[in-house]
Parts: structure tokens; sequence; C-alpha cells
């Protein structure tokens, strides 16, 4: 009688503690799509270097060149907007340093701004960014709210990847970024003088 209390207390205790990690593992099944949900619009949270909210300014830039498709170029690779010579360069950096292939790519997207509002005759005034430059297109109807919006997301992007030390990039967000850079440079290569 005294091996089958032990055998039942034994089989409770067993029970006890696997009540509640078997209850967490159910809940979890059950509510697995509000649970995809919830993290998804989640802004920023960081895990071993993983930036979510990176990917989602991303994402966000990639729908709004979707959404544009008809002023937006389609860009196949990074050589339609730069010459070899820098493309080769950014594509060398992805595998190096992803975090650096963006860092190199933001350059080349303030220069075709710089060099469009030339070709239009526009008077930039020393010391002018890409974001002064964009602005002055906009003033002038040069360039629609959507590729205002993707330029300053790539901006923001931009900042993250030069700012935030401890931030980290893989080559597919980076490769995303650059395609992204060079579509807008491709579309700003584009731009003639309407006068």
């Amino acid at each position: 009688m005294n091996t089958i209390i032990t055998i039942s207390d034994i089989l409770i205790r067993l029970l006890e503690t696997m009540v509640w990690p078997l209850t967490v593992l159910i809940l979890t099944y059950f509510f697995r799509s509000e649970i995809k949900k919830f993290f998804s619009r989640i802004s920023s949270f960081k895990y071993k270097g993983i930036e979510a909210e990176f990917k989602k300014e991303l994402n966000q830039a990639e729908e709004t060149a979707k959404s544009t498709i008809h002023t937006f170029p389609k860009v196949n690779s990074i050589e339609e907007a730069l010459d070899k010579d820098r493309s080769s360069e950014i594509i060398s950096l992805l595998e190096i340093s992803p975090k650096s292939a963006i860092v190199l790519m933001w350059p080349h997207i303030e220069k075709a701004s710089i060099d469009a509002a030339e070709r239009l005759g526009i008077f930039i005034p020393q010391g002018f960014t890409g974001h002064h430059v964009f602005q002055l297109l906009k003033e002038r109807m040069v360039l629609d709210d959507e590729i205002i919006s993707i330029f300053r997301q790539l901006r923001n992007l931009r900042n993250k990847a030069t700012h935030m030390h401890d931030f980290t990039i893989n080559i597919e967000q980076a490769e995303r970024y650059v395609s992204l850079g060079s579509g807008v440079i491709k579309y700003l290569n584009q731009i003639e003088n309407i006068a």
C-alpha cells in the first residue's frame, strides 16, 4: 500500500509542476494569431541586436514605393542607378558590413537630388543637404508626397544605421535599402529641365 501512495504522490507532484507550463503552451497555441498581431504592432524591441523598428520602417518604405508604381521606377540592380565603380563598392560592402553599405548609399541619394535640382535650374544655397533639396523639389511640384515619404523613410533608416551603435542590420535588410535607394536615384535621374 505504501508503494501505491508513493506512486500516486509522485504523479500528483508531477501534474502540479506541469500545470503552469502546459497552461501556457495551450494558451499560446489558441491565441497564436493574436500574439503575432501584437508583436507586429510593436514599433521597436531589441533582442540580441535585432531591431524590429528598422524592419518595420523598411517595409513601410517598400509599401509606399509599391503604391507609387506609376512614378517610382522598378530597379533590378544597383547598376541601373549608379556607375559600375560606385555600385560594386556598395555591393561588396553588403556582405562585409551591411550597415556601412546603407551609410555609403545615402550620399548618392543626396547627390542625385542635387543633380536633379541643378538640371531644373533650381539654385541650391551652400550647405543644403538632400533633405533641403527634396523640400525645394517638392515646393516646385517636381516630387510628389509619396517620393518625399520614401526619401524621409530612407533618411530615418540611414540615421539609425549611423547613430545607433548597438544597432545590427542583416544583409537582406541592407539589400532592400540599397534597392529602394537605387529606385529613388533612378527616379531623380529621370527628372529633366521642364523650362
